[in-house]
């Protein structure tokens, strides 16, 4: 078992929120009693086992179970379960012609008759890979002796007592955008007058965004399979957060050339040119000589980013506007990645307040085609900071209003600054570690749960 340092409660969330997704499509009360949902995530959170992954010496979190099932798990919502065999017998005459060949004999499926009496059948394909170093403490035998108070660590202990707020949380909101979605893609199915076979597949996958190298944004996908046929637009795509509102992690190598793309162009002739010679040197990952002194990559990555933030407008500045349409295609990229279909959302599920923050790929192409305008402001870090400051990216609105308190940005570029250590000892100045990229605060524009604050900018748009 991994330390308790690599916790990660979104990872954790991942897994869980795949289970409610499961537990909404199986139970005939659509989630009503949040008890009934609690207790069937718990019974599948303890049977998950630990499993090899492809990296060396790294396990996953693993459960991959199709219900009905034979462990009675789906019991807990008083379902009907039916044969297949007995499921055709179930389908009117009419039906039966076209959709009784993708119904398996031996197969189990639950049955849902509406008010009209045309009987659905369905199957709840759930599979979770999460990373054991992140999750671990929270699922299989690590959960049984939480559930048993015999888990001794403190801090385990109380990050599960936020996990169970969170969860909470999650299971009580109804009215929330995902689950909109979740309740309509359900009810296509089984309030359309006719007799239907459904499969559904809840997938959450903690590993394969980074295997992606962070191109794939969604932590959890929901896909139907209907009468035989895959209904894309009826597949979800939810990325997962736990008080976090952080869409983008990366490398300060990378993250130079990309900061450099944008701010370069500000830098005067022969700082211009001094910037260039740097970064060509920092390629190359080795020491070198600059102005007569020998400097790190990582110490010629920070003289290149100060030198651009001198020029890069402040908060007293007049607001620059060119380079808005490169900052809507960050944003895009940076949250959606690639293929990201047509039913995606971002969700934040909170502590403190207790509450979910949503923003789904409408609400984002509506700002951007809104008229809203972004501009750069960078502002200074708190004195004595090895990080000089931040780039926020703040909107002006369509109706020409032009904001500029830092907490309502849209978003921001931090670089995150480590002290290193050289021969065991900590250095005392940091270099820049991470290029970090940061939704606004919780009440930006960007989030669609604080629109309503906005609004007044957006009547005649």
């Amino acid at each position: 078992m991994a330390g308790t340092k690599q916790i990660r409660q979104g990872a954790v969330m991942e897994g869980i929120f795949a289970m409610y997704c499961a537990a909404y499509l199986i139970d005939p009360n659509h989630g009503k009693s949040s008890g009934d949902v609690k207790k069937f995530i718990n019974s599948l959170a303890v049977d998950t086992q630990l499993k090899e992954l492809a990296t060396k010496d790294a396990k996953a979190v693993k459960y991959n179970k199709t219900f009905p099932n034979e462990l009675g798990k789906s019991s807990v919502f008083g379902t009907t379960v039916v044969t297949g065999a007995q499921a055709k017998k179930k389908l009117p005459p009419a039906r039966a012609k076209d959709i009784s060949k993708y119904i398996r004999n031996n197969m189990s499926y639950f049955e849902t008759i509406e008010e009209v009496g045309y009987p659905d059948f369905s199957v709840v394909n759930l599979k979770i890979t999460l990373k054991e170093a992140e999750t671990g403490f929270f699922y299989g035998d690590q959960l049984k002796k939480l559930l048993s108070e015999e888990q001794e660590d403190s801090k385990v202990v109380l990050v599960y007592e936020d996990i169970k707020k969170r969860m909470d949380t999650l299971i009580k909101q109804k009215d929330t955008i995902w689950f909109g979605k979740l309740i309509r893609a359900k009810e296509r199915f089984i309030k359309n007058n006719t007799s239907d076979v459904v499969h559904w597949r809840v997938d959450a996958d903690g590993v394969g965004g980074e295997v992606s190298g962070g191109t794939v944004k969604e932590d959890i996908t929901v896909k139907v399979w209907a009468n035989g046929k895959k209904i894309h637009e009826e597949t979800i795509k939810i990325s997962l957060k736990a008080d976090s509102r952080t869409i983008h992690s990366g490398g300060i190598y990378d993250g130079i050339d990309k900061l450099y793309e944008m701010f370069g162009s500000l830098l005067p002739q022969q700082e211009y040119q001094n910037a260039i010679n740097l970064l060509t040197d920092i390629k190359k990952k080795k020491n070198f000589t600059y102005n007569g002194n020998i400097v790190t990559a990582r110490q010629a990555i920070n003289i290149v980013w100060r030198m651009m933030i001198r020029y890069i407008p402040g908060e007293s500045d007049v607001p620059e506007y060119q380079w808005n349409n490169m900052f809507w295609d960050i944003l895009q990229k940076n949250i959606f990645g690639t293929g990201s279909g047509k039913h995606f959302v971002l969700v934040d599920v909170r502590l403190n307040p207790a509450e979910v923050s949503e923003l789904s790929k409408e609400h984002f192409h509506y700002l951007k085609d809104s008229g809203m305008k972004m501009y750069p402001m960078f502002v200074e870090g708190r004195q004595g900071a090895d990080t000089p400051g931040n780039v926020f990216l703040m909107p002006k609105y369509p109706d020409g209003t032009v904001e500029k308190n830092k907490d309502r940005a849209i978003y921001k570029f931090s670089v995150l600054y480590l002290k290193p250590k050289i021969a065991g000892v900590r250095a005392e100045v940091g270099v820049p570690n991470k290029l970090m990229v940061n939704l606004g605060g919780i009440k930006s524009v960007i989030h669609e749960d604080a629109f309503d604050i906005h609004k007044e900018h957006f009547v005649n748009s």
